[in-house]
């Protein structure tokens, strides 16, 4: 298991413990369904890192062509073979990404106009709305 899988694990459990302990200290709904809405997040990450982890081992496994057992093994979660070096399960391999765009700043004015427009009245978020619209279509079509 990673360091992040295990530092989110003992997020949720420290998370879980708390939980329940401000629940019987204060019989506070609010704070106590924040914490046990943050428990499941973590749990939710470790749910979804571990079967990230067991794909790659399984894909891993079938592109080096030790068959089914071999497989079996790998999502089972067998350590890898001595000698080979074993990859980082969470890598992220990098990717085009623009270093310098306006359009987070346009989409983040646009959402403002839009929250203000909700209360202020349709003068204001309709403008909003399509600049939204624009500047996310914008956003993510700039590497195309």
């Amino acid at each position: 298991m990673s360091e992040e899988v295990r530092f989110f694990l003992r997020t949720a459990l420290y998370t879980g413990l708390i939980a329940a302990i401000y629940w019987f200290v204060s019989y506070e709904w609010a704070g106590t369904v924040l914490l046990i809405f943050l428990f499941g997040s973590a749990i939710f990450f470790v749910a979804v890192a571990t079967a990230l982890v067991r794909m790659a081992r399984l894909q891993r496994a079938s592109e080096s062509g030790r068959g089914v057992v071999g497989a079996l093994r790998a999502l089972v979660g067998s350590e890898d073979e001595p000698g080979v070096e074993p990859q980082a399960p969470l890598e992220i391999a990098e990717d085009r990404f623009p270093t310098r765009s306006i359009w987070p700043l346009a989409s983040s004015v646009a959402t403002a106009l839009v929250a203000l427009g909700l209360i202020y009245g349709p003068w204001l978020w309709i403008p909003g709305a399509g600049l939204l619209v624009a500047s996310g279509l914008a956003w993510t079509t700039q590497l195309r």
